[in-house]
């Protein structure tokens, strides 16, 4: 709960938003559906800036980009046929990853779940995947690559922004895609989760992608074990290597859940089955 709070704002347009954040970027917070922000303890929080009326929602799919709004729902993007057409499921399979309650889902923001991305993170997990960019505000319009935003928001780099948009070009159609994901209740958090996407091509893998999430403290690609597929069949050696090279790789913690040793012997557990999904009979003994 922000005990602290002092000024709510509804500006009618970024330019007024951005204004109030860059004033005070530590006290301000943009307010969407506030499944994240309201239930948090940040003392120096004074303001919100609520972005009900900035036009934010929506989805659409035009030429060759899949956009949706910051502030459309995480419930609207799990029934969208378009986005579960675009994505080949795999978006919708991460809404379900985040929570199993259809009320959060209804609050919760694709805006709010990329600001907030942290342990358990699987929709942003799964955009990492899909190459996803982003549009962002910051008294112009300019637009930063998914992977990249997260870098900066990391080391610091990142300033008053407000992310207005997420777009995903249109994939391969070679393109397979797979969610694991380990939990102690169907409905609780994870404990690891994996979203692996490669292109299925008869000399070897193409362009493999693998995100982790809920065995990190943020959502982040494996990028020696994408390394290590790419151009690669999906043999049983392959895919143990693979697996091998995530368990090595992953910068994994540990809490009342679960050891970090834990976390990260399940990351190349995960790993290796979705790749035996994704192989088919081919991956036999792996």
């Amino acid at each position: 709960m922000l005990t602290h709070l002092q000024h709510y704002h509804r500006p009618n347009s970024l330019s007024r938003a951005f204004a109030v954040l860059r004033q005070d970027p530590q006290a301000a917070r943009l307010l969407a559906g506030g499944s994240k922000l309201l239930a948090s303890e940040l003392p120096e929080v004074t303001q919100v800036v609520d972005v009900a009326n900035l036009g934010l929602g929506g989805i659409a799919a035009r030429s060759r980009t899949l956009t949706m709004g910051a502030a459309t729902p995480v419930q609207d993007l799990l029934e969208s046929a378009e986005v579960s057409a675009w994505t080949r499921g795999i978006l919708g399979e991460a809404c379900l990853a985040a929570t199993s309650s259809l009320l959060l889902r209804n609050r919760s923001t694709l805006g709010g779940e990329i600001a907030g991305a942290g342990v358990q993170a699987p929709i942003v997990a799964a955009l990492l995947v899909l190459k996803a960019s982003l549009s962002v505000y910051t008294g112009s319009k300019s637009k930063i690559d998914l992977a990249d935003y997260l870098s900066a928001r990391a080391d610091g780099s990142l300033g008053p922004h407000i992310v207005t948009a997420v777009a995903v070009p249109k994939l391969d159609r070679r393109l397979d895609t797979r969610l694991q994901r380990l939990t102690q209740l169907a409905s609780g958090p994870s404990l690891a989760l994996i979203v692996v996407a490669l292109e299925s091509r008869r000399a070897g893998c193409g362009q493999p992608r693998i995100a982790v999430t809920a065995a990190t403290l943020s959502p982040s690609r494996l990028r020696a074990a994408e390394e290590l597929l790419d151009g690669r069949r999906l043999t049983a050696e392959t895919i143990r290597d693979a697996a091998q090279a995530a368990s090595q790789e992953v910068q994994s913690f540990g809490d009342q859940h679960a050891s970090a040793e834990y976390r990260r012997e399940m990351t190349g557990v995960l790993l290796r089955r979705a790749l035996v999904h994704l192989a088919g009979p081919e991956s036999a003994g792996a």
